[in-house]
């Protein structure tokens, strides 16, 4: 997985996620479980379809469709705890390149939380306490 980071006005960084197909390879793997549970083949019990069997009988375009999200939530995380970035809020999330064969690239823009820098503590000036009196 390849990442580059590019910072944006207004709080935000966007990422640009590379993803090789060795790399997308076991998401579509689970993404053919998930399918061949909805959709059995026959000669296969439910959710052990392999990943051929799968394209054959859906298309490589239904496969790869169903193996994106999985991809992109995971590798995303994968990225932002890389990048040591505390974000808020949900990413937008733009598939640059998605096709069979080809390498998986996304950008993903997202809002970081605001940086606080305390003051120097030693530097404020100390009150002194005055002193209260109570009548009655």
């Amino acid at each position: 997985m390849q990442t580059t980071s590019k910072s944006l006005p207004r709080g935000q960084v966007e990422l640009t996620i590379e993803l090789t197909p060795v790399e997308v390879t076991p998401f579509l793997a689970r993404a053919a479980e998930a399918l061949s549970e909805s959709s059995p083949i026959p000669g296969f019990r439910p959710g052990k379809a392999t990943v051929a069997a799968m394209q054959a009988r859906l298309g490589a375009a239904k496969l790869w469709e169903a193996a994106l999200e999985p991809a992109i939530k995971k590798t995303l995380v994968t990225a932002v705890t890389k990048e040591q970035l505390a974000t808020v809020g949900a990413p937008h999330v733009e598939v640059i390149t998605f096709a069979p064969d080809q390498p998986l690239v996304y950008r993903a823009t997202l809002s970081l939380l605001p940086s606080v820098q305390l003051p120097d503590l030693a530097r404020v000036k100390k009150v002194e306490p005055k002193p209260v009196t109570v009548d009655e």
